[in-house]
């Protein structure tokens, strides 16, 4: 399984740093603790450096796309948020998150750009708070942005490079395959439990017939459905088949009639019923 797992799949690591833009504003938490007579470090006072930047907000929003977007086209491998994809989805996949990257690049130039007015503009909004030895200089914070995405092999025993006599290097080999095969079962479960959400948040709705459901939630079940195959590393048979009858169920072309035919609507429910019969043995709860 090791040695398949190693041919077949590769790691994702993805890294962002950012400056946030908040401080502890020590005079402040030193009056509100005198103020209530609380002990030290009860209560702290955070403040926003720059409150009024869409700038900065924009950076953060194009960081949390580009996590959701690896998040979506990966499963959860290693505790320190590595993750895995199907090597044969590479270029596709590294073409969808350069384009992610490059915007929240352009983001950051743009917030870069835009710093010195925010930070002039900061001594307004924070009045008496505001101390302008909080704040860096362009080329400091610049350095502050970083973003990288790695995608590596999956390690196997032979990638040790180590003195090790046979009984040792069967040993390591051994526990490497028992830890890829419990991260593969992790990740396995990770699908199920992506598809239980979204089965049970679109029978909810579909089993009531005054319930209002937005396109949103169609288009959340069709972009699942052609993930999906994709990341089913294990070919497991019960996530293909459930896979394919939620589509079948469900999907945007047939959207404005699960809206206007009951009996459509009464029929993708009980499908979805069914499908969450069939994957809950296998899922967590």
């Amino acid at each position: 399984m090791t040695n398949s797992l190693s041919d077949t799949t590769m790691l994702v690591d993805l890294t962002i740093n950012e400056w946030h833009g908040y401080r502890i504003d020590r005079c402040e938490t030193d009056a509100v603790a005198q103020k209530h007579g609380t002990r030290k470090g009860a209560a702290r006072v955070n403040k926003t450096l720059l409150p009024n930047c869409p700038e900065l907000r924009a950076v953060k929003n194009a960081g949390a796309a580009l996590r959701r977007a690896v998040a979506n086209r990966s499963l959860p491998w290693a505790s320190g948020g590595q993750r895995i994809i199907p090597a044969k989805i590479y270029f596709e996949f590294q073409m969808e998150m350069n384009e992610h990257i490059n915007e929240w690049r352009d983001a950051v130039n743009e917030f870069l750009e835009a710093y010195p007015a925010a930070r002039a503009n900061a001594a307004f909004d924070l009045n008496t708070m505001f101390n302008a030895d909080e704040y860096p200089e362009v080329e400091d914070l610049r350095r502050r942005f970083d973003c990288r995405l790695v995608l590596l092999p999956v390690p196997t025993a032979e990638d040790f490079r180590l003195s090790l006599v046979a009984q040792d290097m069967d040993k390591l080999r051994k526990e490497l395959e028992a830890e890829n095969q419990r991260r593969l079962k992790d990740s396995v479960q990770d699908i199920y439990d992506r598809l239980q959400g979204i089965v049970k948040r679109t029978f909810e709705k579909l089993s009531d017939p005054k319930a209002i459901f937005r396109d949103s939630l169609i288009h959340n079940v069709e972009e699942l459905t052609e993930i999906l195959p994709t990341l089913n590393l294990t070919d497991d048979p019960t996530i293909a088949t459930a896979t394919q009858k939620l589509r079948n169920a469900v999907c945007m072309d047939n959207v404005d009639t699960l809206r206007r035919d009951k009996s459509v609507r009464s029929n993708a429910a009980q499908e979805l019923s069914d499908i969450m019969d069939m994957i809950g043995p296998f899922c967590k709860a």
